[in-house]
């Protein structure tokens, strides 16, 4: 290990961590592989990544200048229920200092079935979630992932059962730029849910809205560009 401090960048739903890191003794660095998908796998002093992979490394002692919250956020006024417009979850991570990011986020998601005896109708049978980011001084805003889901069909016609269920994405931030993402650029990253087409009918009851009601959203940096 070289003498120069190593940074690991954490994006989180509620801050964000930068952490400056200085080698020191006793010191351990924590090696992983990265493969296209996003996924890690830990690896040995010793071991190589594969040939897809990408080698990432960080140091789990030492670490100075930590600022930032939790990476889990709990709505404090309650579920966000969801629209045909995108909500944000959460767009207050921040990341400098890589030319690229690996980002996680699970969210979880609460369908209704509803009740005719009592006025309310089912949720929309479907909904989706997406991890977006901006690079500052770039125009545009790019998907490092989206993904939808469909309520079992199972819960129809069953009163006021609750379906919850959890969208996992995984996401490359900055692989696809052009030019390539450079350490010195400012990445924001953001987290939106929606239910894509949904349109309240005109009479009748009220759908019950789709509620995202937890979330996580985390990240690293890579300390080389993805191949």
């Amino acid at each position: 290990m070289t003498s120069h401090s190593r940074f690991l960048v954490v994006l989180c739903a509620t801050g964000f961590f930068a952490m400056s890191i200085k080698p020191a003794e006793g010191q351990t660095t924590i090696r992983a592989c990265a493969n296209p998908a996003g996924q890690l796998r830990l690896i040995g002093a010793a071991d190589s990544c594969r040939t897809q992979e990408t080698l990432v490394t960080w140091n789990s002692a030492g670490a100075e200048g930590v600022t930032g919250g939790s990476d889990h956020s709990v709505p404090a006024n309650g579920p966000a229920p969801l629209s045909a417009t995108p909500v944000v979850l959460t767009d207050e991570n921040t990341a400098t200092g890589f030319p690229a990011y690996m980002i996680w986020a699970n969210v979880s998601l609460q369908y209704n079935s509803g009740n005719p005896a009592f006025g309310t109708a089912p949720s929309p049978p479907g909904a989706g979630c997406s991890i977006n980011y901006t690079v500052d001084g770039r125009s545009g805003s790019f998907v490092a992932d989206a993904r939808g889901v469909t309520f079992p069909i199972f819960a129809f016609g069953q009163n006021d059962r609750v379906v919850q269920l959890v969208v996992a994405l995984t996401g490359m931030v900055g692989k696809d730029l052009s030019p390539p993402l450079a350490p010195t650029e400012t990445v924001q990253v953001s987290l939106t849910c929606s239910t894509p087409g949904f349109v309240p009918p005109p009479t009748g009851p009220a759908p019950i809205p789709v509620k995202a009601t937890s979330w996580t959203l985390t990240g690293i940096g890579v300390s080389k560009g993805f191949q």
